[in-house]
């Protein structure tokens, strides 16, 4: 299934995951026992959907199970099944109890020579345990033997829908303008913008629409700083000072979008509306010029400083 399948029926309360077999998964039997063992496999590049996907899974799953860790590096034959067959303590009641998670990277085949050992597992009656696979892409010995669910990037045309469907998880909303502002702030890493909107929460409290002005606050002290300073040379007519604070922020590794960003949101807060929508079009001009190749990005932004200051 597709990651947004799979937070649908986490979503949903499905969160019982029955076993899946060859043959179940052929017929769409879906009512199998849930005293089976668990099995399931994150496929896919994008790390970031991998760990929620995985912390989503504990939760719906077994809240107070715990999860141990095995890399291709660490992965110790004896010690990986002993884990997955272990009996929990007295008292901590039926169900599963940990998760084990084999993380097989680039090389899904690692764990073929370990066929038998798994078809054993899967077959067996254990209910302690939840075996979970990371890996690019499915061991081909796992192939419809387990939940499948598919962790690609984010193409960038889909990113202002998964951030509203992101928002909504925190009982939030905001426009199309202001989510695009919040990655033009944060660029395409599904992890930063995942802590951005998680301070959004906590700092716009109960106010449910999320607004350009809350997303601008989120900036960095140091940025901001930065970015005021940046501003202020613009609106000064300061060529010399707005290209020295620009590589200040470039030396700091801040991405051109972001910086973009930055002087968006100042100057909808200092502009009035004429002068607005002026600059307004020049960093469109920009934004577009460094995302079609017409301009390297260092020559668009100094270019733009230099239209903006004269």
């Amino acid at each position: 299934m597709l990651f947004r399948d799979f937070l649908k029926r986490i979503a949903d309360g499905a969160g019982k995951f029955p076993r899946i077999s060859a043959t179940s998964y052929r017929h769409g039997v879906t009512g199998l026992s849930e005293d089976l063992p668990h099995l399931f496999i994150f496929t896919g590049t994008e790390t970031f959907l991998k760990e929620k996907g995985l912390l989503l899974l504990k939760d719906s799953i077994a809240p107070q199970s715990t999860i141990k860790r095995f890399s291709r590096q660490d992965f110790k034959p004896s010690i990986f099944w002993n884990e997955l067959y272990a009996v929990p303590f007295l008292g901590q009641g039926k169900g599963v109890s940990q998760i084990i998670v084999l993380d097989l990277g680039d090389n899904p085949d690692f764990i073929a020579p370990h066929q038998p050992e798994l078809e054993q597992y899967l077959a067996s009656d254990t209910p302690f345990s939840a075996l979970v696979i990371l890996a690019y892409k499915c061991p081909a010995i796992l192939v419809q033997k387990g939940w499948m669910i598919e962790c690609l990037p984010i193409p960038e045309y889909e990113l202002v829908r998964w951030v509203s469907g992101e928002l909504k998880r925190h009982n939030k909303s905001a426009s199309a303008a202001a989510i695009k502002l919040l990655i033009e702030n944060t660029g395409n890493d599904l992890a930063k913008i995942d802590e951005a909107l998680a301070k959004l929460a906590l700092f716009t409290g109960r106010i449910t629409e999320i607004t350009d002005s809350a997303i601008g606050n989120l900036l960095a002290p140091e940025a901001e700083y930065e970015v005021k300073e940046l501003g202020e040379a613009i609106i000064n007519k300061q060529p010399a000072r707005a290209l020295t604070v620009f590589n200040r922020l470039s030396l700091n590794g801040e991405p051109i979008p972001r910086i973009l960003g930055y002087l968006r949101w100042y100057f909808g807060q200092k502009s009035n509306i004429p002068i607005l929508k002026k600059r307004y079009q020049l960093l469109l001009e920009t934004d577009l010029a460094v995302k079609t190749g017409q301009m390297p990005e260092e020559m668009a932004m100094q270019t733009l400083l230099i239209r903006l200051t004269t």
